[in-house]
């Protein structure tokens, strides 16, 4: 009989122990959980930032395309408009030779008489 008391008391302690060693696995396990945890909340935190970042610089580079069109219709038409005032420039040019000739034939004609 005292053996089977001193049995059981060994059973006992052993299944004690067992139970101590899986609620310390348990802890440990539900502690690497949690850390988990915080560590998907902070990948999401980042994610979430880094999707604005991308967003603003869309929305940014648009802004640039939107301005490089801009200045490029501009400079067209400023070599337009370049244009059209060498071709008046040329035109005055001309009309000024012309009214030089019609000015000295005129003074020549004012003198002769």
């Amino acid at each position: 009989m005292k053996s089977l008391a001193t049995q059981t008391g060994k059973a006992t302690e052993e299944i004690q122990q067992q139970i101590k060693d899986i609620q310390d696995s348990s802890q440990v396990t539900a502690e690497s959980i949690a850390e988990i945890g915080k560590i998907i909340a902070q990948v999401s935190e980042i994610s979430t930032s880094i999707s604005s970042a991308v967003e603003e610089q869309s929305a940014a580079t648009k802004d640039v395309s939107t301005n490089i069109h801009g200045v490029t219709e501009a400079a067209q038409e400023t070599g337009h408009s370049s244009s059209t005032m060498l071709n008046v420039a040329q035109s005055l040019s001309q009309n000024a030779g012309g009214l030089d000739q019609k000015v000295d034939a005129f003074l020549a004609s004012v003198r002769a008489a």
